[in-house]
């Protein structure tokens, strides 16, 4: 694999800033919690470094992928799209299956890493399938109802901007293939008079495959199908978003990107920072004399009021976090004598 250094990421400054500026929106932030670590310990132990399905992405990204630009790519995905980008014309590209007895040899020649050849069809219908099967949605469990809640914000700017900024939450490997994945729907949308695929329609096809809520406690296959489906109108519209915005996705904002310099890049300081955020409630990262997060989609919380939020939101919400860390720091230290 290629140097990891010039690879496009996030830095923790970054993601804290974001992270505040989305629940400045009322938007919820789920915590990541040590049984989450934990989790994602276990998948990728008992994972297979050998195959491409039914695998952590963030272990095939690291075996089985190739550099596009500042990107890094699973290779399975890359030579489909490269089938799908020669026949955009395809009328129902991921809406048409493809034969189910070529998507048998098809997974066969994955997992044995032979060439994948096939239609259009085919190639879309395995890239819905790898996304289907990763163990880990691309746009991850635990950012589920954030994508929901920002697709529900009553004003279009608030849930463009809200979703852009979620995006850049995002673990690297699902980040660059996001980005990959949307660019090529992208390019589906602008065939769209042709194959009859807009962005809608193909938000249709791909939400249930990246944007999934947690595993549905019921063992009734019904109520498992009707969980699956209670948030399909809010994931449709988040993933049409991501569609329409793709050549934007991962773009810091000029208000985030200044916000975060107070935090210092990946400083190990940043790095605290954003761990510290992420193992408490979003409602509790606000000064109480600004009231909290507004209410879930309120009107009189717009883009322009978050924006002004932050002109003096990163000096307070460091000198919160480091508070709490360095309180943290002192409970930790054993009790005894003067030293």
């Amino acid at each position: 694999m290629a140097d990891e250094d010039d690879l496009f990421h996030v830095t923790h400054a970054q993601k804290v800033s974001a992270l505040y500026t989305v629940a400045a929106l009322g938007i919820p932030i789920q915590c990541r919690t040590a049984a989450d670590a934990k989790l994602e310990e276990k998948m990728i132990k008992n994972a297979d470094a050998g195959k491409q399905l039914k695998q952590p992405l963030e272990l095939v990204w690291k075996n089985h992928s190739e550099r596009l630009g500042q990107l890094q790519v699973p290779r399975i995905l890359v030579a489909a799209a490269a089938v799908i980008e020669t026949d955009l014309d395809t009328e129902g590209l991921f809406r048409v299956p493809g034969s189910s007895k070529r998507a048998t040899e098809i997974n066969d020649a994955v997992d044995s890493g032979r060439e994948v050849k096939g239609t259009s069809s085919d190639m879309s219908t395995l890239i819905k399938a790898f996304l289907r099967e990763m163990p880990e949605p691309l746009l991850t469990t635990r950012l589920f109802d954030s994508f929901v809640h920002a697709a529900a914000l009553p004003s279009l700017r608030d849930r463009v901007r809200a979703i852009k900024l979620l995006v850049l939450e995002l673990p690297t490997s699902h980040l660059h293939v996001l980005i990959f994945l949307m660019s090529l729907l992208g390019s589906v949308v602008a065939h769209g008079t042709v194959n009859r695929m807009n962005a809608s329609n193909l938000a249709s096809m791909i939400a249930p495959n990246i944007l999934r809520p947690a595993k549905s406690k019921s063992t009734d296959p019904a109520q498992q199908a009707a969980d699956m489906l209670k948030f399909h109108g809010e994931t449709c519209r988040a993933v049409t978003l991501l569609i329409l915005h793709h050549a934007e996705l991962g773009v810091v904002p000029d208000d985030v990107e200044k916000m975060a310099e107070e935090f210092s890049g990946d400083s190990e300081e940043a790095k605290l920072i954003y761990q510290q955020l992420l193992e408490a409630p979003s409602s509790t990262w606000f000064p109480k004399k600004d009231g909290g997060a507004q209410a879930e989609g309120s009107e009189s919380q717009t883009s322009e009021a978050a924006k002004k939020h932050n002109t003096r939101a990163a000096s307070e919400l460091r000198r919160y976090t480091t508070q709490s860390l360095k309180q943290k720091a002192a409970a930790k230290k054993p009790s005894g004598g003067d030293e």
